[in-house]
Parts: structure tokens; sequence; C-alpha cells
């Protein structure tokens, strides 16, 4: 997968698909989200950008992460697999806060 990713990314690195490969295949986090938000940037519609980014970023920012989960499921609401996880991920937030915090 990883010659394959960089590959489209080679050929266009425009494609919103191989910047999203791209950072699925990427070593850090910094240079994961640069890739995912190009992709966002290349198409504000797809969802699956959103969702990636809100992955990467749920143990770290939880809020931003729901914040892209929300995103990704105002893009494609029927999506329950989407929706599935971001519930999961808002318990899993909510469950690890400390009391009086947001």
């Amino acid at each position: 997968m990883e010659t394959a990713a960089r590959r489209a990314y080679e050929l266009d690195p425009e494609s919103p698909a191989a910047n999203l490969a791209m950072g699925a295949i990427s070593d850090t986090l910094a240079d994961a989200l640069k890739y995912l938000r190009h992709a966002i940037d290349l198409d504000p519609s797809a969802r699956t950008p959103y969702r990636l980014v809100g992955d990467e970023l749920q143990d770290i920012d939880a809020e931003q992460a729901v914040a892209f989960f929300q995103k990704s499921l105002l893009l494609d609401p029927k999506e329950d697999a989407s929706r599935a996880g971001w519930r999961a991920r808002l318990a899993c937030s909510a469950a690890t806060r400390t009391p009086g915090t947001h």
C-alpha cells in the first residue's frame, strides 16, 4: 500500500485520494494531518478526510476530534459505520473527562 500511495501522490499531488492515501501511511501526526487537511481543501464535500482527521486527533484533542467527526456525519448522515464510530468516540472521550471540565 505504501508504494501505491507514494506513486499516486507522485503522479497527482492535487488528488484528494492520493492525499488520503499519503495521510494513511504517514509516520508522523504532523505529516498525516498535512495530507488529510490538503485532501479536505481539495474536496471539502468528502466525509472521509474529516473522519480520518478525527481519528488522528482523538487521543490528543478530543474536542477537536469530535468536531471533525460531526462534520463527517453532516456530510453523510446515512453512513452507519461513521455514526457508530463517532458515538463510540464521543462516549470514550466523555468517560475520560475530569468532572467539571469541558
